[in-house]
């Protein structure tokens, strides 16, 4: 079993929702790392990206937030208004927030 989980971390991060997954369980593993998570999530973050790829290189102004959720929070993420990448959306911002937020679910 030690050898499947060394393996699943070990394997290269290929979309966003595979990078954030391995930092969630991670976190959950080793408080340590999750103390520092939550206390310089950039830091951390840019950290997990270059050991995924070195070749990614973040901007100096990229900013990371981390929220823990508890039992009686419930968190939203409130994706980057596609009108202002693509002026082709117009007025359907409910098709459009359907198909962000399914691609976001996705990965």
């Amino acid at each position: 079993m030690s050898d499947e989980k060394h393996t699943e971390s070990q394997r290269p991060v290929t979309t966003r929702r595979e990078l954030e997954a391995r930092i969630v369980a991670r976190a959950w593993q080793d408080p340590k790392y999750k103390e520092r998570l939550l206390a310089h999530p950039t830091e951390v973050v840019k950290e997990a990206i270059h050991a995924a790829d070195a070749s990614i290189k973040l901007p100096e102004h990229f900013a990371v937030h981390v929220h823990e959720e508890s039992s009686g929070a419930y968190h939203i993420v409130l994706p980057r208004d596609p009108r202002e990448t693509s002026p082709t959306v117009g007025h359907d911002l409910e098709g459009a927030a359907l198909r962000t937020v399914g691609a976001l679910r996705m990965g």
